[in-house]
């Protein structure tokens, strides 16, 4: 990797992609986010990936191959605006220049399911699934749910603040994108506490975007993860930003 933003934080890295994450979800509940992260810092970074929350709690960020998407709650509806010019209360990013795809031709019910395609995959293409790592999902979903944190309270943030900040909208019959990043050590830092997955979806027109809670998948759902070295030799490439499949 040869683009530099020069963070705190924790890191892995390889030659072909970089993962960092930036503050913790746990102090961001508990109030105790010693400085906000300007997202403007990563202007121009090419090939980014990104899921956190607004500082305060106030909106999510969604960062799709470097088109931000800021997602705050305006009247009961979903607002999307596209800039860097927002601060958030904790950060998981990845640079990812190239991708390897597989098609899942089975259902995915649940995390549990998609952990059991997605880690064979990662494994397969020289990933080391004992450490973070970021993913892709595309695919045309039956449902799903997603919340935007709307925080209106002056008060310090807290646990029982961020519940209550959870606006959630569902997502019917629309084809979508899946941001996400995977870790079994990293629970309570940039994953949920009950979660070993940290995923933002957004629909293709850019018109819903926010924190994934719930899916249900059809058939036929597109899988990527980073591409390493010269793995995976079916010739599954994908450098795009799928708008159509």
């Amino acid at each position: 990797m040869n683009q530099s933003i020069n963070l705190g934080g924790n890191r892995v890295e390889s030659h072909d992609w970089r993962m960092e994450w930036i503050g913790s979800q746990k102090d961001f509940i508990a109030g105790k986010t010693k400085e906000a992260i300007s997202l403007e810092r990563f202007a121009g970074v090419q090939n980014l990936y990104a899921v956190g929350p607004l500082e305060r709690g106030r909106g999510e960020v969604s960062i799709f191959d470097s088109t931000p998407l800021i997602s705050k709650v305006n009247e009961a509806s979903v607002n999307v605006t596209v800039g860097y010019g927002y601060r958030a209360g904790f950060l998981v990013y990845a640079i990812v220049k190239n991708w390897r795809r597989a098609t899942v031709r089975i259902p995915i019910e649940n995390e549990e399911r998609l952990g059991e395609q997605l880690l064979p995959l990662a494994a397969e293409n020289g990933i080391d699934i004992d450490r973070p790592f970021p993913f892709l999902v595309y695919c045309y979903i039956a449902q799903a749910e997603f919340h935007i944190l709307c925080n209106k309270s002056s008060a310090d943030y807290s646990p029982e603040l961020h519940e209550k900040a959870k606006v959630r909208f569902p997502i019917t019959d629309k084809s979508i994108e899946i941001v996400g990043f995977y870790s079994r050590h990293h629970r309570g830092v940039f994953t949920p506490l009950n979660s070993d997955f940290h995923m933002h979806v957004r629909t293709l027109d850019n018109r819903l975007a926010g924190h994934l809670e719930y899916v249900r998948w059809r058939q036929l759902v597109t899988v990527c993860v980073p591409r390493v070295g010269n793995s995976f030799s079916d010739g599954t490439d994908d450098n795009r930003s799928n708008e159509t499949w």
